[in-house]
């Protein structure tokens, strides 16, 4: 799995999806809108520190984005925003928020207090600096846990949004040594330890091979996740150029919109992408038909055919089942 490249989050497109299929008054409606422009602020704000991570020297630092961990000592996970990973300074965990008001560290409890001037308001949340500082150590132990030895795990906060004020209280000033923004992220890293003992590079290919393949993504359960049944989601293919689900796919292998008479030999892709995130993860000859909109078995067959899709049985009882890379499909 590549997590070298920051992508779109699975949830993000799951969101995305229904708000395209269900109707616009459907009861759940407002919590999809909610939990997209939630996720949608964190997936910008990690985008946005990813921009400064570009700036570092792509021969000496590798980063690994949205890695899942499983924990040491426990059944549960553990997952970190940004890895930064080099053959001469500590490995660096940073756990990033785009919070769009000002912050403040309290020192009584290791606390955070968001505060949102325009709307009167206070509100306490986790501090990201203990949970960066917990995810490093779940790290550490972890790579020990592996064979990979024992060396400390360097974290940071990174708040990208950059209009936010930061504070702390008196006192509490030490706090930022381990708090950054984007325009800072750069200069903080240039600070990091170096290791006790170098890495080579194969050591390090070692190290983030290891992690790569214990990575595990999270998997969503979709029909609990909003409690729709495939009954309230909208089949049929989107036209590309006027969005309705207005495309009839005709003996030429061409879709054309019944709307705005758009042609396509691709317009089906998204809704395949649509199909494995709203409904299941396997698909039939029968269910593409129903799902597209089509009535040839043979054409159903040419579609599943042509994406290559992995399957098992034969005939008619072929399966066919999403990929693990290369999902969601490009047209």
């Amino acid at each position: 799995m590549d997590l070298n490249h920051l992508k779109i989050p699975e949830r993000v497109l799951i969101d995305e999806a229904y708000k395209r299929r269900i109707k616009r008054f459907h009861p759940k409606r407002g919590e999809i809108e909610e939990d997209y422009h939630r996720r949608m602020t964190g997936y910008r704000g990690e985008k946005e520190i990813s921009y400064f991570l570009d700036k570092l020297a792509p021969d000496q630092f590798d980063i690994i984005h949205g890695l899942r961990l499983p924990c040491p000592n426990s059944d549960n996970f553990f997952q970190i925003d940004k890895l930064v990973l080099s053959t001469f300074i500590l490995p660096l965990n940073i756990e990033v928020k785009n919070w769009k008001c000002d912050i403040h560290f309290d020192k009584h409890l290791d606390q955070v207090i968001k505060i949102y001037p325009d709307k009167n308001k206070r509100e306490r949340t986790q501090n990201p600096v203990l949970q960066a500082r917990e995810q490093a150590l779940q790290l550490g132990m972890w790579l020990a846990q592996n064979g990979f030895g024992h060396f400390p795990i360097e974290y940071l906060f990174a708040n990208s949004n950059e209009k936010s004020i930061i504070t702390a209280d008196p006192g509490y000033e030490h706090i930022f040594k381990k708090v950054c923004t984007g325009e800072t992220l750069i200069e903080k890293i240039n600070q990091i330890a170096p290791l006790p003992n170098s890495l080579t590079k194969s050591s390090l290919k070692n190290i983030e091979d290891a992690l790569l393949a214990a990575h595990t993504p999270l998997k969503y359960n979709i029909q609990k996740m909003y409690e729709i049944p495939p009954k309230d989601v909208s089949t049929g293919v989107h036209c590309p150029k006027c969005n309705l689900l207005a495309m009839q796919f005709n003996k030429y292998g061409l879709w054309i919109c019944l709307h705005c008479n758009y042609q396509s030999k691709t317009a089906y892709i998204p809704t395949i992408n649509d199909y494995f995130l709203l409904i299941k993860p396997t698909i039939t000859n029968a269910e593409l038909r129903w799902f597209l909109q089509i009535s040839s078995s043979d054409a159903a067959n040419y579609i599943l055919k042509s994406l290559n899709l992995p399957f098992t049985g034969s005939k008619k009882g072929r399966i066919y089942y999403r990929p693990e890379k290369n999902f969601p499909f490009d047209e």
